[in-house]
């Protein structure tokens, strides 16, 4: 888009508060902000970091637990709201949904026969719905130790339409799976599924991991949503602390992990005990209508730009 038109149209509008849902994300609304265009702007969590910019006077935070790391981790004043703001995800029978569409294919097709291993009909598999670029090596420890600790698992990815990200993603694996095993032999249960077989793939989860430290948002609610449990590790940083955040106003932690070997060993109770995954899956279900609350994101957005209006924070 041309730049300077927009800078023109809306400084044109004289507003008092101007909410950009995210800055970094591409390069037209980055360079935008750079401009003061109304008296206060304020910059949402759609992209989890600070702009860095002396025209963004406020990040608005979808976390609502105060942490000693981000008092330095803002140029912006941070703000935080007492309550989720993020658009409701409503349950959708999956299964159904993809057998009206024709999308319906066998578990083989998802899983199976990869690396010349034979696929066990009742393995669990232990779905990463996250964006590849967010996997970390500290994550792909705990990757390859919940394979090591359920033999029989399946570890699927969501692949991306880039290749290079999905050869760069094995090659990472490789190294550390030879560096933790000596040998390449978890790898056997590890797939990458098309993009396009989201929706499959997530029907198809025994368990859903979050990223870490970068976690996921709209991934987390798609899981929550049709309550299949989704483990989580709150990061240092807004961007890992998504899931949690939500799961706190539901007021259901049990899918919360508190460290790296707790993450694993929740996730490998969950994929091997249909009894504690049952429950937990019950639990979710009857927690997560609290995690949209509309009315009171609604009224608190009400207050929260009548204060900025009148610099009243």
């Amino acid at each position: 888009g041309d730049l300077e038109f927009a800078r023109s149209a809306i400084s044109a509008a004289a507003l008092d508060v101007l909410v950009y849902p995210d800055v970094g994300m591409e390069p037209w609304s980055y360079f935008l902000a750079f401009s003061r265009l109304a008296r206060v702007q304020c910059v949402w969590w759609g992209h989890p970091v600070t702009t860095g910019l002396s025209s963004i006077d406020y990040f608005i935070s979808l976390d609502t637990e105060p942490l000693d790391a981000a008092a330095t981790s803002y140029s912006e004043q941070l703000l935080r709201l007492d309550h989720v703001n993020v658009a409701p995800f409503a349950s959708v029978d999956l299964w159904a949904d993809m057998t009206r569409r024709g999308h319906l294919k066998p578990r083989r097709d998802l899983v199976g026969g990869g690396g010349g291993a034979r696929e066990d009909a009742s393995a669990a598999i232990y779905l990463v719905l996250g964006r590849l670029f967010k996997l970390h090596p500290d994550f792909d420890a705990m990757l390859l130790e919940v394979l090591r600790r359920d033999d029989s698992g399946i570890l699927l990815f969501v692949a991306e339409p880039q290749k290079p990200l999905v050869a760069a993603a094995w090659r990472r694996l490789r190294v550390a799976a030879a560096a933790k095993e000596g040998d390449e032999s978890l790898l056997r249960r590890v797939r990458f599924v098309d993009y396009w077989h989201y929706v499959h793939a997530l029907a198809s989860a025994t368990v859903v991991l979050d990223t870490y430290p970068y976690g996921g948002c709209l991934t987390a609610l798609d899981a929550m949503s049709n309550g299949v449990p989704f483990v989580t590790l709150p990061g240092p940083f807004e961007r890992g602390r998504f899931a949690w955040s939500i799961y706190k106003q539901m007021n259901f932690t049990d899918l919360v992990a508190d460290d790296p070997t707790d993450f694993v060993d929740l996730v490998v109770a969950l994929g091997t005990d249909p009894k504690r995954r049952d429950d937990a899956k019950r639990r979710l279900q009857n927690a997560y209508p609290r995690a949209h609350q509309t009315d009171l994101v609604a009224l608190e957005w009400k207050t929260l730009f009548r204060r900025l209006e009148r610099f009243a924070i």
